[in-house]
């Protein structure tokens, strides 16, 4: 039986830090091409999202820590990884709109420097495939959230 291999490039971007503040990383895979089986393709905010979270394992600096796994929360409070809880990601003008269900909250609602790390990692790669975005917002279970505990 032959499979069939789909080659895709996409620009990814993880970013780690120690705090809100302190950027002590960052792989930026530009024109590196990745192996995936994800159908469709990378040139939607939807498309980018779904890949960062599913293809961060093949960044380039292997020292970052991909924070979409559910072992990486601090306490691991979550169930299962990031992408499980991701609905989608639209434009909404010069915003990207990224959709979760409520599981997300144990990822976009942690610690400063955790919540930094995942949040920074999502809107600093739509930055990189989408340079007129101006701003990323955050859609849990139908409602835009504003305010976080962290």
């Amino acid at each position: 039986m032959k499979t069939l291999r789909i080659v895709f490039s996409v620009v990814l971007a993880l970013v780690a830090f120690t705090d809100a503040e302190t950027k002590i990383g960052l792989d930026d895979t530009t024109g590196r091409i990745v192996d995936t089986a994800i159908p469709g393709s990378f040139t939607s905010p939807e498309g980018v999202v779904a890949a960062l979270f599913s293809l961060s394992d093949q960044a380039s600096n292997k020292n970052l820590k991909v924070p979409f796994t559910k072992d990486q929360p601090p306490g691991a409070r979550a169930k299962r990884d990031l992408i499980a809880f991701y609905r989608g990601a639209r434009w909404d003008e010069t915003t990207i709109i990224v959709s979760f269900d409520g599981g997300a909250m144990d990822y976009l609602n942690n610690s400063a420097s955790f919540q930094q790390s995942v949040k920074g990692s999502i809107e600093r790669t739509l930055k990189l495939n989408f340079p007129k975005m101006i701003r990323v917002a955050y859609e849990v279970d139908g409602k835009i959230v504003e305010g976080w505990d962290a």
